[in-house]
């Protein structure tokens, strides 16, 4: 008799376990390929460490071409010498330098190495779709049909990378605090970057974005088709950055 209450006990608790993992990883895989929302940028870092533990997903992996585009960060820094004299470096490739140290014969490589990239993809990912949204109600507007999701490159590939003034005027206030929230934290990752190569006595930094566009794959042997595509950022003070 006892033996059997046990029984019903332990298979209780194994069901139990097992329903609240299955609920979690139901949430968690919504999130993490639902279209963007408040919930799922601000929990990325949370959702990717559950989705990609080790290595990175993408759907580029089953597709015919191979990926198009990269983007990288490019820093340099501004010092204080002892005397008080302030100098500025020379730019820095902390993106490539990340790469390299962290993942080469890494056999569980530190995700940190990603993080500038990541923060990067999603900066342009949220002011892409931002542009295209204000783009739409422009051509509603105009009684033009909208642009579609993959139609993004058009409206972006030829602009800023950073959006003006008078397009975070005009988006919604969610949207522009996500962008406002990216730009921060791609901030203090140029900060901890130029710290790690120059010390602590870094006083602000400035970054660099490049994008590399790579040729189609039935155009690899193409010399003259891809492009290399960089914007140079505002300079960060540290102490605005940790403010």
């Amino acid at each position: 008799m006892m033996r059997s209450r046990v029984r019903k006990i332990v298979v209780g608790i194994a069901v139990g376990l097992a329903g609240t993992m299955f609920a979690v990883h139901a949430v968690m895989t919504f999130f993490f390929v639902s279209p963007d929302n408040y919930v799922g940028i601000s929990g990325r870092s949370i959702l990717d460490s559950y989705m990609k533990p080790i290595f990175g997903q993408n759907w580029q992996l089953f597709s015919p071409d191979p990926i198009e585009s990269d983007m990288g960060m490019v820093i340099r820094a501004e010092l204080v010498d002892p005397s008080g004299a302030k100098r500025q470096t020379e730019f820095f490739d902390t993106t490539s330098a990340n790469n390299i140290d962290r993942v080469l014969h890494t056999p569980l490589p530190d995700r940190n190495a990603r993080l500038a990239s990541t923060v990067l993809a999603l900066y342009n990912q949220q002011v892409s779709v931002m542009r295209r949204e204000l783009a739409n109600e422009d051509r509603a507007r105009d009684g033009l049909p909208e642009y579609k999701r993959n139609e993004l490159g058009p409206l972006h590939g030829t602009t800023d990378f950073e959006p003006t003034a008078e397009e975070m005027r005009r988006t919604n206030p969610g949207q522009r605090n996500v962008i406002s929230h990216l730009k921060r934290v791609l901030a203090h990752v140029g900060l901890e970057a130029a710290r790690q190569r120059w010390g602590p006595d870094v006083q602000a930094v400035q970054i660099r974005v490049v994008r590399h566009e790579f040729p189609r794959f039935s155009q690899r042997g193409n010399p003259d088709v891809g492009k290399v595509q960089h914007w140079t950022l505002g300079w960060w003070s540290a102490k605005e950055v940790k403010a």
